[in-house]
């Protein structure tokens, strides 16, 4: 019998009982809410879960990090039986489905790269020193050409300087500005840079600018050109460091009109071919008060957006966790 006893427990398999970790818990009625889910990685650590929404009626669905913070949810009723999406962790990013246009997303601050807009602001530009001398046709100073990426705006900058030559008793001036079509000029973009006939024969140097204002198409192909032309009677006229700058802008922010008349409507020369000194004194001051203006405005918009968006943040973080996991 004691043989028997030996062979029937070595011949008998050997049973180990160990504690099993729970991997998905089931809890039928959180705080009276309705049923959950929790899904747990192998030590029994909670990483995912399933609920209804605390705040009332929809889902709420979560998601941990590696170091066990609550890093990815989805809200189905935020505000207004709305859901909302957040993530966070270094940063925060969420999106409001009760919101519209730039409110129904939150970026953490240069979240966006350049690449990644497809419509960003974007520029040309040409500079040639090499001097041109003028006669009474329309010549180009420099030209440049843009495509646009969707329906915007394009300002175009042109400067240059012009050297006259005095060499009589004739007025003798240059008339520059941009144009579209590369032979003729608009009538908001004939502006001129003269020598009265009256002055001593010397030469005489001026800088001269253009700016304007075109609307564009989406995938448009546009050249802008800086012309100018000269009434050399009394002497001769050259051109040097000439510039243009085409610049895209896909939005405005009030009224655009394409083409600048001055405040009264006036030529820059004056009747009788003088040039009209006043007209250019008034018309730099008033470019300097709105730059100035709009450097202002600009900087409070920034500083503004910057509070609101600080604001925003600060009070999404002391939301803290909108449905804290039970203990």
């Amino acid at each position: 019998m004691k043989i028997l006893s030996i062979l029937f427990l070595c011949a008998c398999p050997l049973f180990i009982l160990t504690a099993q970790v729970e991997h998905i818990a089931l809890n039928h009625n959180v705080s009276s809410s309705g049923g959950q889910i929790q899904v747990k990685d192998e030590n029994g650590a909670n990483f995912g879960s399933l609920e209804p929404d605390f705040t009332g009626s929809g889902g709420f669905m979560a998601v941990t990090d590696g170091n066990g913070s609550q890093f990815f949810f989805v809200e189905g009723n935020f505000i207004d039986n709305r859901g909302r999406v957040r993530i966070s962790g270094n940063s925060l990013t969420e999106f409001r489905a009760h919101e519209t246009g730039d409110d129904a997303v939150l970026l953490p601050a240069d979240a966006v790269n350049s690449t990644e807009i497809m419509n960003e602001a974007g520029v040309g530009s040409d500079a040639i020193a090499a001097s041109i001398t003028l006669s009474s046709s329309n010549q180009t100073l420099a030209s440049r050409t843009i495509t646009a990426p969707s329906d915007g705006y394009v300002l175009v900058l042109a400067s240059s300087e012009v050297i006259i030559d005095k060499t009589s008793s004739n007025l003798v001036f240059a008339t520059g500005g941009i144009s579209t079509n590369g032979t003729s000029l608009g009538s908001a973009q004939d502006k001129s840079v003269g020598v009265s006939g009256t002055a001593a024969d010397a030469g005489y140097y001026f800088t001269h600018g253009s700016q304007a204002v075109y609307s564009i198409d989406a995938g448009e192909v546009a050249t802008y050109y800086y012309l100018m032309n000269a009434q050399t009677a009394g002497g001769t006229i050259d051109v040097f460091e000439r510039h243009i700058s085409v610049l895209f802008i896909p939005t405005s922010y009030g009224s655009v009109i394409e083409g600048i008349q001055s405040e009264d409507g006036t030529s820059a020369l004056a009747p009788g071919g003088e040039v009209n000194a006043k007209a250019y004194s008034e018309e730099a001051m008033i470019a300097s008060e709105e730059r100035a203006a709009s450097i202002l405005a600009n900087q409070e918009r920034i500083q503004q957006e910057l509070d609101a968006m600080k604001a925003e943040l600060d009070k999404i973080k002391s939301e803290g966790d909108p449905n804290p996991e039970p203990k």
